[in-house]
């Protein structure tokens, strides 16, 4: 994984510069050792980048896909430690495509993992990649207070 642009947040009441929202844990995602899956994260991560979108290009189905995703895995968020915490913050925004740090605290407020991803702006008509329109940049660049 590359460095954050930013310096990742130490707590979920720290975010100076990162968007956040609490993700509902359900049961499903922990198993017999009472932690939260490994596949439980993307979920989760993808739960918050959703929310983030939504929120950032105003439209209830933003048009993007992911096309890369590194996750580090740093602790267990265990059932007592819910709700969790998603911290998104824009790490560069290209072209066609925009890359964001993420953080998924416990509630707690300890970083439980850290991730990477590429998303690519999305044309639903021509099934492919496209370019971000300028407000779709601008929504990216717009730090959060």
């Amino acid at each position: 994984m590359t460095t954050p642009s930013a310096p990742f947040p130490e707590a979920s009441t720290s975010i100076s510069g990162w968007w956040s929202t609490q993700v509902q844990v359900w049961w499903r995602d922990f198993d017999e050792l009472g932690h939260m899956t490994a596949a439980a994260y993307p979920a989760a991560y993808e739960e918050g980048v959703g929310r983030f979108m939504t929120d950032r290009w105003g439209v209830a189905s933003p048009a993007y896909v992911t096309a890369r995703t590194t996750i580090e895995y740093l602790s267990e968020v265990r059932r007592p430690q819910q709700p969790i915490t998603v911290h998104v913050h824009v790490a560069h925004v290209g072209a066609s495509s925009f890359v964001l740090d993420l953080v998924l605290s416990d509630a707690t407020g300890k970083q439980c993992s850290v991730a990477q991803t590429r998303y690519v702006a999305w044309d639903t008509v021509r099934r492919g990649p496209r370019r971000l329109a300028e407000a779709e940049r601008a929504a990216l660049l717009d730090t959060p207070t």
